[in-house]
């Protein structure tokens, strides 16, 4: 069974959904995990997608380390193959744009991913925003220097900044997702 929509329903639809078709909606947006879906279902119905965007926040600050954890490793790694991302994924880490990269680029994304992981035992996430993958590799390097409750705090602000993106993209009419505010 796919856990993710082509197409998001509009908000009254998204209201009525049963709680594994509102999960599917809700992973399609912000790559989530069950917890946080049932979290978020229980609080039906939104008034708009901006107001389930402002519940996703709140829900995440009051997320303990170990479920901010399992939030990031919910999402793909940078560099990931195309095939293996999300929809809004693909257009976060400018798959959709950019020319591909250099191999190398990638090889290099994979082996400090795997260390990261190894150092911290969670995914490196930040948001990409189009911006080319070479560029992120220095960040990796830094954050390889720093400690694991450091760290945590980028993913809580790291998560929000998505989550804005996302409601910039909700107000956007042009968006690639159709959605009624």
């Amino acid at each position: 069974m796919e856990d993710k929509v082509d197409r998001l329903p509009n908000i009254e639809t998204l209201n009525t959904l049963s709680l594994s078709d509102f999960g599917k909606v809700v992973n399609t947006l912000f790559e989530t995990t069950i917890a946080l879906s049932q979290r978020l279902y229980n609080q039906k119905p939104f008034e708009s997608y901006h107001r389930l965007i402002d519940a996703v926040e709140k829900e995440v600050e009051k997320m303990n380390f170990d479920e901010v954890i399992d939030l990031v490793n919910a999402h793909p790694r940078i560099g990931e193959a195309r095939n293996k991302v999300s929809k809004l994924s693909f257009i976060e880490q400018g798959y959709n744009k950019q020319q591909d990269e250099p191999e190398h680029v990638y090889k290099d994304l994979a082996d400090l991913n795997n260390q990261y992981e190894r150092k911290f035992g969670f995914k490196f996430v930040i948001f990409v925003n189009g911006r080319k993958k070479a560029d992120i590799i220095p960040i990796i390097k830094q954050r390889l220097q720093n400690y694991k409750v450091k760290v945590f705090d980028y993913y809580k602000y790291e998560y929000a900044s998505i989550s804005l993106n996302l409601g910039r993209r909700v107000k956007n009419r042009n968006s690639r997702f159709s959605i009624n505010c």
